[in-house]
């Protein structure tokens, strides 16, 4: 029922355009409820019980003709990644597969939804596919970065990027920070160059979801670019000095939301700037962004930002 109301979506020509301000356009009220039931029922009930329901339903919904299809199969995975982390992790190989192959999909919303699925990934599936699997994923997202006919799914293949790199080490991520950086660059460098056409200026005039894409492209170069250098300076260091603690991460202990003050997990302060981006969402106000080391309760609720 739920893999249904996503199928209530539209076409909608201003979300290929990159006119609308957000990436929502074409989406209904059933398929924005939809979305959040399964990223809750999934939550509540776990992997176990969700992925031997949802696989023969996935499996269906990928080799029908429907983009509209295709596009649920892959929602429906990023939605349920957080709840079922355990058991996909148990079957990545096919989970990666699965998400892989509509990279090459014709239409441009199933690839934006592949590609968001990987960024989801990078948050809920913890070191196992970038250790495993960057050797894959990462040129799959290069590539749609050179997808100039669809802004829409360029910016958020530099987005997944970002997420996916946050947490590789060097040895992963080196091999490819220069192309990927470059393919940044081009991208900056073809939106100012856009900007100078004067139908153009009148767009970012009105419309400030351009204008935020460009931020958010210098954003990414820059902060790629930033972690490439910390990690080969602490590398140097390490050579020269062996190996030391590392006093730049920030422990923290998460207690129970209901107020038992048990400690339910353990892990590193990452940031509370609200305009961070999780799960391709703002962190907002009063939120922090914490990397779990320790799930001493795996059980308990965790609150984490929505587009909604």
């Amino acid at each position: 029922m739920l893999m249904k109301m996503l199928l209530d979506i539209e076409d909608e020509p201003a979300w290929h355009s990159a006119e609308a301000e957000d990436e929502d356009a074409g989406e209904t009220s059933n398929y924005s409820v939809g979305q959040e039931c399964l990223d809750r029922i999934s939550i509540a009930l776990g992997g176990n019980t969700i992925v031997h329901v949802a696989s023969e339903l996935l499996s269906a919904y990928i080799a029908a003709l429907e983009w509209q299809k295709h596009h649920v199969a892959l929602i429906t995975l990023a939605q349920i990644a957080e709840g079922c982390s355990k058991v996909m992790i148990k079957n990545l190989e096919k989970v990666v597969h699965m998400v892989l192959n509509p990279f090459q999909d014709p239409h441009p919303r199933v690839r934006w939804a592949a590609i968001n699925a990987i960024g989801q990934f990078s948050t809920d599936l913890g070191l196992d596919l970038q250790v495993q699997y960057h050797q894959r994923v990462l040129p799959a997202l290069a590539s749609a970065m050179d997808d100039f006919q669809n802004p829409r799914v360029q910016a958020h293949a530099a987005s997944a990027v970002l997420n996916f790199s946050k947490n590789c080490t060097p040895d992963i991520l080196t091999p490819y920070l220069d192309g990927i950086v470059s393919k940044l660059l081009v991208l900056l460098q073809c939106a100012y160059v856009a900007a100078r056409d004067k139908h153009v200026l009148q767009l970012i005039e009105e419309n400030s979801e351009f204008r935020s894409r460009i931020q958010h492209l210098e954003t990414v170069v820059h902060k790629l670019v930033g972690n490439h250098q910390r990690m080969q300076n602490e590398e140097d260091e390490d050579e020269q000095n062996g190996p030391e603690i590392d006093k730049t991460s920030h422990k923290c202990k998460l207690l129970d939301w209901c107020g038992t003050n048990e400690v339910v997990a353990e892990g590193r302060w990452c940031s509370s700037d609200p305009k961070e981006l999780v799960n391709h969402a703002p962190l907002r106000p009063n939120a922090m962004e914490v990397m779990v080391d320790i799930p001493n309760k795996p059980e308990a609720f965790l609150w984490r930002p929505t587009k909604t």
